[in-house]
């Protein structure tokens, strides 16, 4: 056991669906935070603005094709007190 993650930042960006990996939409509510184990996050896609009396083909601007989100935590090593990130 290493140690505790504490996550520090969290990035969601979400792409489109060309498969050119444009991004549509990026979420940085969570670029400088604390969380722990069990903490709960949220994230407001680019699809909350698709209009449902519309054709998704006349939309594409606001499907998302995937979604990438990155993590970045920091540990404390039991063993050697060190934190790493």
């Amino acid at each position: 056991d290493g140690g505790d993650i504490d996550i520090i930042s969290i990035q969601f960006l979400e792409f489109d669906t060309s498969g050119r990996l444009i991004v549509l939409n990026q979420d940085d509510t969570y670029a400088d935070t604390s969380l722990n184990n069990g903490d709960i996050v949220t994230f407001k896609s680019i699809s909350r603005d698709l209009d449902p009396t519309l054709p998704i083909e006349d939309q594409l601007d606001v499907l998302p094709g995937g979604v990438q989100v990155t993590l970045r935590g920091k540990v404390m090593d039991k063993k050697t007190g060190e934190e790493k990130i």
